[in-house]
């Protein structure tokens, strides 16, 4: 069985309050900056949910395991890439269904970077 790659979310916040609980533990209070409707709906994910809490002065952009983090919000290159491919086709080839047109793109991608392999 495959294990689960850890869900991760990182957003830029402040620390806004800290009190002590009486079992011993603290309540941790953050406020984030203005964030998209999509990582609300992330975050929104989490919640009641138990995790571990990594708080930095600085965005953190390795997580342990060597998982590169995407500054919040951002696309993964793949996603750009299919992005602009849709761009393309609906400026240039209006007329190939979209899917059909992508596979094709991309089948000549992989053919080029195929010829510079050794």
């Amino acid at each position: 069985m495959k294990a689960k790659r850890p869900r991760i979310f990182q957003v830029p916040a402040i620390l806004d309050g800290v009190s002590p609980l009486k079992d011993g533990g603290m309540s941790l209070r953050f406020h984030s900056q203005e964030i998209t409707t999509y990582n609300k709906t992330k975050l929104l994910n989490f919640y009641q949910v138990f995790g571990w809490l990594q708080f930095s002065d600085h965005e953190i952009n390795i997580l342990p395991g060597n998982a590169p983090v995407r500054e919040t919000g951002a696309r993964t290159p793949s996603q750009r890439l299919r992005g602009a491919i849709m761009v393309l086709h609906s400026q240039k080839y209006p007329d190939i269904p979209a899917e059909v047109f992508y596979e094709q793109t991309m089948e000549k991608i992989i053919g080029r970077v195929k010829e510079e392999l050794t």
